[in-house]
This record gives structure tokens, C-alpha cells and sequence, in this order.
């Protein structure tokens, strides 16, 4: 679900008592980093196609495309000197010169919904049977 900030939402139920089932085998960094794992993993998807998707005038914005998360999200960073530029072409600017938005992130998360969902249900497939194990 898009929100106004731009940012793209999935929700997962069972993540919650995944946690705390997992506490009882497990300690909570334990867990955060394999969540984190998890989360880069669903952005990795991202991340990849959008180098692909992203327009290119001199490459910086490909170059900058970073699959990112923590234990709680995934998200598709563009950094360094391209972050402002990287902005500017994906959502527009309606300034003096008049930039067309190209959401090539948001185009390759569309695409790759399907990718994206199986990264995250496998990583945390994975998680719950590391945990079984225990």
C-alpha cells in the first residue's frame, strides 16, 4: 500500500508471535539481526531491479541503489550525491525546469511483488526452522 510519504507498505501478520515464540530459543538481537537479514533480503529484490529500471543520463543513480533494512523494515536507499537528484527523477519537480516523475522504485516493486514476498517468507521460513532447531 503507498502512503503519502511515498513509501510502500507490506504487512506480514505472524511476525509479532513469530517474535515471541522465538524468544523463548532465542535472545532478542539473535532474532533482530535474522529479521534484518530478512528485510534486506525482500529489499535486495527491490534494489536490483530498480538499477535496471533506473534512467540513466550519467549512471550515479544505479551506482547509488542500495537494498537496506533493520529488524522492523526493508527499504531501497539512493545515497551519497545522488540522493537529492534520485529524488527529483523519481517523484518530479515541478519547478522552473519541470522534471516528469519516473517511480522507477515503485515501478520495480510492483514488478517484483511477487519476488519480494517469496524473499521475506523464505527468510523467515528459515528463521522459524533455525529456531525449531534449538
Amino acid at each position: 500500500m503507498a502512503r503519502a510519504d511515498g513509501n510502500i507498505r507490506m504487512n506480514f501478520t505472524g511476525v509479532k508471535e513469530l517474535k515471541r515464540e522465538a524468544r523463548k530459543v532465542a535472545s532478542n538481537k539473535e532474532i533482530n539481526q535474522e529479521l534484518k537479514k530478512a528485510n534486506v533480503a525482500a529489499a535486495d529484490v527491490v534494489a536490483k531491479r530498480s538499477k535496471v529500471t533506473a534512467p540513466v543520463k550519467s549512471g550515479t543513480i544505479r551506482g547509488a541503489i542500495k537494498a537496506a533494512g533493520t529488524s522492523k523494515y526493508a527499504r531501497v536507499d539512493i545515497g551519497g550525491k545522488a540522493r537529492a537528484y534520485a529524488g527529483r527523477i523519481h517523484y518530479g519537480d515541478p519547478g522552473d525546469s519541470p522534471i516528469k516523475g519516473q517511480p522507477f522504485v515503485h515501478e520495480a516493486l510492483k514488478e517484483k511483488w511477487d519476488k519480494v514476498y517469496e524473499a521475506y517468507e523464505n527468510a523467515l521460513m528459515e528463521l522459524a526452522e533455525k529456531l525449531n532447531t534449538k
